[in-house]
């Protein structure tokens, strides 16, 4: 049986969905293909003893009007149909023992510039360029990205694009780490307090780039860090219900077996029950869009066609897995001392701020001397619509690898990630005195758990790594080398995550749109 559409997208994470919803939102007839029972990817909750967690997802960056999201969220109505609440005036709160007593960020430039002087005086001339800097870029490339398709904003900045934008090509080839050097030289505890949250973004501040670290930090620091009432998942239903009540399909446990190529363009695929294998179907559409990483869409494609459409993806590094570890309380973690929505945890052992890529190989081995670096997100500090009355979510995040489980049998995967739910646990109970008493539930994840569930190589949460070798300039890659087929993930994007991802999907539709595929 053969169904015919405009577009069909292979998975349902956000960058899929957003080209569906943009595709549907013009009358376009959609097919979304989702190999789990469940859609959206990360950006997602499940239930556990009652309790809704979250997958992944605590918070997104700005939502003001120079946020690179703002047009897109406006042409889908986001922001009256999903209930965005900011998570409190404080960016976050990092504790370190080479700062003696925690620090925190306040959202709005001018109040973190005040923030910082105040507790590094004798870098103020650093803190005051450092936050030009971060704050130019994000200005420059949202700029950039709005007026995508901007012909004639184009045609009267060209002559003078080298000077107004000459920020991003002076810092083009910077890392964060390079600019943190120069500004504060060996003085680590400063670099800690600007920049405790990389781990948004990624793992290696020393190869990380500064123009994608400062989109993101600049975005968080103007319009700051919002979560959504109930959960993520609204803003996934939301997606799908746009595709859906314009006549399109969203389809769970189905796994695309084959993208149909005829003639050099991609015309549809072949897609089977996801647990059996059986149940072929064949859908065809004008435009097919990747919404999963190259590595798998390739092996969807004719053998003959794999390796150029691999040639720009081959080699490039991914980025860092993820563990976390929910918390359910009869209490808020306000009453043993959280400071806020998120606090970052260092350890001793991570005296340099550059030493950051090392926390993912703790978990390489059963506890030992070191614990990893966390972020601690309490959804009790805002109104953030999980929990009930008299339970309180709390949820810990830190770096992971697969590879640090993948050679363990079943009893020893077990055991390890218990002994590890322990030492963090009670890590966790030592900044924060009294909550041990009060735990109802708890459980971990791995990268392990990440990897099945996002089914993305490595278990990498923000597709590729946003390194300076890899990433190349600011500059979509939706389109591949099969026309029809258009990448729509955080693959597609330099920077990653939510938000890379979302505007991979805009992009994919944009470019399918202007080559006459859709």
């Amino acid at each position: 049986m053969t169904n015919t559409y405009d577009a069909i997208c292979i998975g349902s994470g956000m960058g899929g969905l957003v080209a569906g919803a943009l595709a549907a939102q013009e009358g376009k007839r959609v097919l979304v293909l989702e190999k789990h029972s469940a859609f959206g990817g990360a950006v997602n909750t499940y239930r556990r003893k009652g309790m809704r967690l979250e997958v992944g997802l605590h918070g997104t960056d700005g939502l003001d009007p120079a946020d690179p999201k703002y047009r897109l969220f406006n042409k889908l109505d986001l922001y009256n149909r999903v209930d965005f609440v900011k998570a409190t005036d404080e960016l976050y709160t990092v504790r370190h023992p080479i700062l003696e007593k925690p620090f925190t960020m306040p959202v709005d430039p001018a109040r973190a510039i005040e923030a910082t002087k105040d507790r590094f005086p004798r870098h103020a001339d650093g803190i005051e360029e450092f936050f030009k800097i971060v704050n130019e870029i994000r200005s420059k490339v949202s700029l950039i990205s709005q007026r995508q398709g901007d012909v004639l904003f184009w045609l009267v900045n060209a002559p003078i694009a080298v000077f107004r934008f000459w920020i991003l090509g002076k810092m083009e080839k910077t890392t964060v780490s390079a600019l943190l050097d120069r500004l504060f030289g060996d003085d680590e505890a400063i670099k800690f307090a600007l920049c405790a949250n990389l781990g948004y973004y990624g793992d290696d501040p020393d190869n990380f780039s500064l123009m994608y670290f400062s989109v993101g930090q600049g975005s968080f620091l103007a319009g700051g860090c919002h979560y959504i009432r109930g959960g993520s998942h609204h803003l996934t239903d939301t997606l799908v219900e746009m595709i859906t009540s314009a006549g399109g399909e969203v389809l769970p446990r189905r796994c695309v077996e084959e993208i149909i190529v005829e003639r050099g363009k991609a015309v549809g695929v072949v897609h089977v029950d996801a647990s059996s294998g059986e149940d072929p179907r064949e859908a065809r559409a004008g435009a097919v869009f990747g919404n999963a990483a190259p590595e798998h869409l390739s092996t969807m494609l004719p053998e003959d066609r794999r390796e150029k459409f691999m040639k720009k993806h081959t080699g490039r590094p991914l980025s860092p897995s993820l563990w976390t570890v929910h918390f359910v309380l009869d209490r808020p973690l306000g009453d043993f001392g959280s400071p806020g929505y998120s606090t970052f945890v260092y350890p001793a052992w991570h005296e340099r701020f550059s030493q950051m890529a090392q926390n993912w190989e703790v978990m390489s081995t059963p506890p030992g001397d070191r614990t990893p670096m966390y972020v601690v997100v309490d959804y009790s500090a805002i109104d953030s619509g999980i929990g009930d009355e008299d339970k309180y979510m709390v949820t810990l995040c830190g770096f992971d690898r697969p590879s640090n489980w993948e050679s363990l049998d079943r009893a020893e995967y077990k055991a390890r990630k218990a002994a590890w739910l322990d030492r963090i646990s009670s890590d966790l109970y030592r900044q924060f005195p009294g909550m041990e008493e009060h735990v109802l539930f708890k459980e971990m994840a791995t990268a392990l758990t990440m990897k099945k569930f996002i089914n993305n190589p490595g278990g990498a949460v923000y597709g590729y790594a946003q390194d300076m070798i890899s990433s190349g300039r600011f500059r979509p890659n939706a389109v591949t080398s099969v026309p029809g087929l258009f990448l729509s993930s955080s693959y597609a994007l330099p920077g990653g995550g939510v938000t890379g991802a979302m505007l991979s999907g805009q992009n994919a539709f944009r470019f399918a749109r202007r080559k006459g595929f859709i």
